[in-house]
């Protein structure tokens, strides 16, 4: 057996054990030395292995241009971020646009880390409020997910804005005031009813312990739905925590 890494997609490295290269004739003249013709061998396997390895380790070609869309839980954001003062947690909010990240590596810069440092004007974060009212929220967004697309910020938000249109809101996930307790599928199946053509396999749930915190949306290039790349932790089982009584009606004047 002949042992040779590989790096795997993500940069981490794996082990693949090639067998060795089956004996076969060389084609004639016989100048070629019978050291030389097992080196050759030799490296026509590893060669072939290493093919196999590399070809194995790439992602699909059709998973190259999804993106993934996150919807926060307000509710159970605000709970983790009791003392935030942003919009998202002093107003009645529910299910909101918390970002759109490739779901590959663009550019010279991975999604999250080293992203090229384009500035934020303030009067960008205005206008995104309006999609994503935190705008703590607004600048993580950009820093570490829109910043990395090289779309330019006009091109990036008029993508993320385009996403949360896309999908239409499930009406009974507005106005919980107090826990519910539900199963998964039963909020997937909630979101299929109101969107044409979402498949079972192209939103995930995100949770902390049982609590829902985020819900995922993927799209392909086109913005169609497509499945996400990856599975959502929810168990079978889960809970809603409700908006605080005082938020009811609160702070949502401002962006209507």
């Amino acid at each position: 057996m002949i042992q040779t890494s590989v790096m795997s997609w993500g940069g981490s490295a794996h082990w693949l054990e090639c067998p060795r290269h089956r004996r076969r004739p060389v084609p004639k003249p016989s100048l070629i030395s019978h050291g030389m013709q097992r080196l050759i061998r030799r490296y026509l396997g590893v060669s072939a292995c290493l093919l196999a390895g590399a070809l194995a380790a790439a992602p699909a070609s059709a998973a190259d241009d999804r993106w993934v869309m996150t919807l926060s839980w307000s509710p159970q954001y605000c709970e983790q971020h009791k003392a935030s003062t942003e919009p998202q947690c002093t107003g009645e909010f529910y299910l909101v646009n918390f970002g759109l990240q490739a779901a590959r590596k663009v550019g010279d810069a991975a999604l999250g880390d080293s992203c090229p440092n384009v500035e934020l004007p303030v009067t960008e974060e205005d206008r995104w409020m309006w999609t994503v009212p935190n705008r703590q929220r607004i600048r993580y967004i950009w820093y570490q997910q829109g910043a990395c697309t090289e779309l330019g910020l006009a091109a990036y938000y008029a993508k993320m804005d385009y996403a949360s249109r896309r999908v239409e809101l499930p009406p009974e996930f507005a106005g919980i005031e107090r826990r519910a307790s539900l199963r998964s599928a039963d909020v997937k199946a909630s979101f299929l009813a109101m969107n044409a053509n979402m498949s079972d396999d192209s939103i995930e749930l995100e949770c902390e312990a049982r609590w829902l915190s985020e819900v995922h949306v993927c799209f392909d290039a086109e913005m169609q739905f497509v499945q996400c790349p990856k599975k959502g932790n929810c168990p079978e089982q889960i809970w809603l925590r409700p908006l605080r009584p005082d938020r009811k009606g609160a702070g949502t004047e401002i962006f209507r």
